[in-house]
């Protein structure tokens, strides 16, 4: 046998005694490294036994823990780029949460009645669902058993909301501004004075009312399941227009009553709907 053959035959007889003594080399997040050999290497763990006691326990470490692993074989892997990677490439929201939802409000207050009812459509932006389009639609009765003025009002509330940490979860909360408008008929007793008799006549006057302004808004959500709405709506706001049909007084202000200038307006909506 020629020496040439000889040391091909050595060099394959030893390949498997440097595949059993060749260690890994682990190097943690915190700079410690380890020599150790791999056992696995699973999508959340690694699990090694400690180089210099090959027959003692089984170790296991996050994977997240892990900077890098130098293999027996000299090739290396670097998880660091790997975590990295998956934050960049994960979903930032669970896309299960729709991004338009219908609510109707079974109950809503506003400054003309205790009594009212109404819906709103609302679209999500965004990859993370942090802003919207809002478009409330309320109608609110007169109070029959009110002894002011009574008023019968739709009121409609284009607006935008910011929810700070997204729209896709069990409870959120969002907050944001919108235009109002309101249109519809106010009912009242006045009373005039008649010269003729010498007394005071009594009618009633059906006056037509309509009110703009802006308002800031605030939204409660509360998502039982991925599809299911419930939750509170409020909001409060100043009209920089009003004409309720009143005469002004000498001094060219309106009237006072609940769609003056001077006072804010209102709304508060319980809802319950469905997101898809």
């Amino acid at each position: 046998m020629d020496l040439k053959t000889f040391l091909s035959l050595a060099a394959i007889a030893l390949c498997p005694f440097h595949k059993v003594f060749a260690q890994d080399i682990l190097i943690k997040s915190n700079g410690k490294t380890e020599e150790v050999k791999l056992i696995e290497i699973a999508p959340s763990k690694i699990t090694y036994k400690k180089w210099d006691n090959p027959n003692g326990p089984t170790y296991s470490i996050l994977r997240r823990q892990v900077k890098s692993i130098t293999y027996a074989n000299g090739e290396e892997e670097n998880f660091t780029t790997e975590k990295k990677k998956i934050r960049k490439d994960k979903a930032p929201v669970d896309y299960e949460y729709g991004r338009n939802s219908i609510v109707f409000y079974p109950a809503s207050v506003t400054n003309t009645s205790a009594i009212g009812i109404g819906f709103a459509y609302e679209r999500m932006f965004g990859k993370r669902y942090l802003f919207s389009a809002n478009l409330p639609v309320t109608y609110s009765f007169d109070n029959p058993y009110s002894t002011q003025r009574k008023a019968t009002m739709l009121w409609i509330n284009p607006g935008a909301r910011f929810y700070p940490t997204g729209n896709a979860g069990i409870v959120r909360f969002g907050l944001g501004p919108s235009l109002f408008f309101g249109a519809g008929h106010q009912q009242y007793n006045t009373e005039y004075y008649d010269y003729a008799t010498g007394t005071y006549r009594y009618y009633e006057v059906n006056d037509a009312v309509f009110t703009m302004g802006l308002m800031a808004n605030f939204s409660l959500n509360l998502q039982p399941s991925k599809k299911w709405i419930a939750g509170l709506d409020f909001g409060i706001g100043v009209p920089f227009f009003v004409d309720d049909g009143l005469p002004k007084s000498s001094n060219g202000s309106y009237s006072d009553y609940i769609y003056d200038q001077d006072n804010p307006i209102f709304n508060f909506q319980v809802k319950i709907g469905y997101r898809f």
